[in-house]
């Protein structure tokens, strides 16, 4: 039989099913209508899958049917023909103004990285549409002005600014560079007031820790070895000088993993040197530069120091030891037993995030009711009063010095940019204390048309978690709004109100947006991160479960009007949800997600994780990480949601590999049909330093597959108001 014939032949069968279909949808709901369109056989790109693979690890049979893909290469093909595939699906489909409503949102600016040094001000900012990069800002004074222009730097955009430290004085500032968002940074030192740049180049300052000596002849910083992602070491460089020939401080015979982080007194005699294993325990040392010599004043602590201060011959920091929601403490430079330490602010009825000391003031900011609270206090921990801040919202920058009681800080809330308020606490004596307004990011959003509602609602065991569920003024609670629920669930990152780019275009189309405090973050302090932490896991993905059920119980959508996200850890969530309960949502997106949760630590800087997920390689963490691992949970038969994973080649925190393994057997195993999609960016990392347009692009493409599953908001905005007229 002719092949032309038969091709055609079926093409109309098709055509002839479909509008079958739609003479039906009177009687047929729409999400009907798309599943009969799905019971077709996808035929996804052909993938290889061995059946054999199979390691014994502490007692259990673990498949890895897809092990072939960790080889450096071997699935190169596999990936195109992957990105092909979902660039084909999403192309037939196109929604009204959903990319010019994207690229609008995401050419709103931006501050961030805000610091102080000399009285001058340092922060990151796009405020041009055009710009793809951010500049380095100084402000100075009333005068503004670009130290570090990224889009000259680099053509093709892909070059970004990881981090920066100034001098004391301001003068010189040390920077990191990477390409194509990797984060393997190349240090580089500038003149500030010549906007000269030095001889000093340093590699492999990744994350780095950095403080200047007062005078600023050179610095102390953290760096790894060359191509490595643990051992992190301290060095001393002096400013012209070979860094090859830098001084080692710290970090010669220590567990490859840990993690140093410096800070230098303010008399500038006395470096501390916290180590961190993992997320729940420290060692606490003292490098005193006169003599050079290291000691130590804590092996093991038991909880963690954060945010140090040094002067006077003590070192402040926040700490949980006895105190989940953490505590201002006193700690003398020589040893003594923990029970001898001040206690400067005890802790409080809400978890503290940080301080800062300015002067002869300390500045805690407080999150109350999971939003930003600055409390100022005296050196002896007397409250003086609170900074107005503008409204219901997050501090995501703050600047202070020890010789001024001018603050600075950057804010941001749901519908608000990040913008700069000013604050003077040389007078304060209660109350609250005004800001002035400094730097602003201009926009034409209208918090007056949406809704902004905190809830708390119980999990499995009933315990109350916190959700803000946000929307346009005017919808009908019928239980059919495209709804877009958010979550991460680890490493104490607390889930408080910021502006989304991505949200905005979500809502302005009249869709219910939602993001659940759930356990692992840091909301209500210690206790509730560690209550997400190891064999506690599970309790993160019951809180997201359950998140899902208030959200359906409450009237604002469901299963098929809603979809998931969450990337890197929330990448994990949603891999879990999809493998545990697929019924409670019809699509869900994961970016750069960890989806083999046996195997995560194999690839650096995996292990700098275990202490928060546990490791197979231990008898005692093998069982639970197995039982909710999502690539060794998908079960063939099962009808699993649409899925869109997402993830770039230059990754360094997590490798693509997780996702590609995780679709590949998503897409073998699915009776659902629902469409199961991947994509791999080229020349991009985990998220950060990722050009604007860029962004745009990804955002398009994963709002595109949203639609296609559960609607357009749009639509279903239009039905509402015609309703409400």
């Amino acid at each position: 039989m002719n092949k032309l014939f038969v091709k055609y032949a079926g093409l109309m069968l098709i055509v002839i099913s479909f509008v079958s279909m739609l003479s039906c949808a009177a009687e047929k709901t729409r999400e009907q209508i798309i599943r009969e369109l799905w019971t077709a056989p996808r035929e996804y790109p052909q993938t290889h899958s061995d059946p054999q693979r199979v390691d014994i690890i502490n007692g259990y049979r673990v498949a890895d049917p897809y092990r072939w893909m960790e080889t450096e290469g071997a699935a190169d093909d596999w990936v195109k023909a992957q990105n092909s595939y979902t660039d084909t699906y999403l192309y037939n489909y196109y929604y009204d103004g959903l990319e010019e409503s994207i690229r609008k949102y995401f050419n709103i600016g931006f501050i961030t990285s805000l610091t102080v040094a000399g009285g001058r001000y340092f922060y990151l900012k796009r405020d041009d549409a055009e710009l793809e990069q951010p500049n380095l800002m100084l402000l100075s004074g009333d005068v503004e002005r670009v130290l570090i222009d990224l889009n000259a730097i680099d053509p093709e955009k892909k070059t970004s600014l990881d981090w920066f430290y100034p001098s004391r004085d301001g003068r010189l500032l040390a920077y990191g560079l990477s390409k194509n968002g990797s984060e393997d940074s190349v240090l580089h030192i500038m003149d500030v007031n010549s906007n000269r740049i030095l001889d000093d180049i340093i590699p492999n300052t990744r994350h780095t820790s950095l403080e200047w000596l007062p005078d600023k002849s050179g610095f102390f910083y953290t760096r790894y070895p060359e191509g490595d992602r643990y051992n992190r070491r301290a060095y001393f460089h002096k400013i012209g000088t070979d860094w090859q020939s830098d001084e080692l401080i710290f970090g010669e015979k220590r567990n490859p993993t840990d993690w140093t982080s410096l800070r230098l007194s303010q008399e500038g005699d006395m470096l501390a040197v916290v180590e961190y294993h993992g997320w729940t325990d420290c060692d606490l040392y003292v490098y005193d530069l006169l003599t050079k010599r290291l000691r130590y004043l804590y092996y093991d602590l038991g909880a963690m120091l954060n945010g140090l201060e040094v002067r006077g011959g003590k070192i402040y920091s926040l700490t949980n030891m006895n105190a989940p929601k953490w505590k201002l403490v006193s700690i003398p430079t020589v040893p003594a037993e923990p029970g001898d330490w001040q206690t400067v602010i005890p802790e409080g009825d809400w978890p503290v995030e940080f301080f800062q000391i300015v002067k002869d003031r300390i500045v805690v900011n407080r999150l109350e009711n999971v939003a930003a609270k600055l409390e100022v206090y005296d050196m002896k921990g007397q409250a003086l009063g609170n900074v107005a801040l503008p409204t219901f919202g997050m501090i995501d920058g703050f600047a202070g010095e020890s010789e001024s009681n001018l603050i600075a800080y950057s804010f941001t809330s749901f519908f608000y940019p990040s913008t700069v308020y000013k604050a003077d606490l040389e007078n304060v004596s209660g109350g609250e204390i005004a800001s002035q307004l400094t730097l602003k990011i201009t926009s034409d959003i209208q918090p007056e048309d949406y809704v902004v509602q905190q809830s708390q609602y119980p999990s499995y065991d009933g315990t109350m978690v916190n959700i803000f569920i946000i929307h346009k003024n005017r919808i009908v609670l019928d239980g059919d709004n495209p709804t877009l629920l958010y979550g991460y669930g680890g490493f104490q990152q607390s889930m408080t109100p910021y502006f989304s780019r991505r949200a905005m275009t979500w809502l302005e189309r009249g869709g219910v947006y939602a993001v659940a405090g759930i356990r692992g973050g840091g909301e209500y302090g210690e206790d509730w991160h560690q209550a997400g932490m190891l064999d506690r896991k599970f309790q993160v993905f019951k809180d997201f479960e359950y998140a899902m059920r208030f959200l359906h119980k409450q009237g604002y959508t469901r299963p098929e009007r809603l979809a998931i996200e969450g990337g890197s850890n929330g990448g994990l969530l949603v891999g879990a949800m999809v493998t545990s309960v697929p019924y409670l949502f019809a699509a869900g997106v994961g970016s750069v997600g960890l989806y083999d949760m046996i195997r995560y630590h194999k690839f650096p800087p995996g292990e700098l994780w275990t202490g928060e997920y546990g490791s197979a390689d231990n008898y005692t963490d093998t069982g639970f990480l197995l039982g909710y691992s999502p690539y060794h949970q998908i079960i063939k038969g099962v009808k699993y949601p649409a899925v869109y994973g997402h993830t770039a080649d230059t990754d360094t925190r997590v490798h693509w590999v997780h996702t590609a393994k995780f679709i590949a057997a998503l897409q073998a195993a699915s009776a659902s049909n629902a469409p199961i999609l991947f994509h791999r960016d080229s020349g991009a990392g985990h998220g950060m330093g990722k050009g604007k347009s860029d962004a745009a692009r990804e955002y398009i493409m994963k709002m595109t597959f949203l639609f296609s599953i559960i609607g357009d908001p749009a639509q279903k905005a239009q039905a509402d108001s015609d309703i409400i007229r």
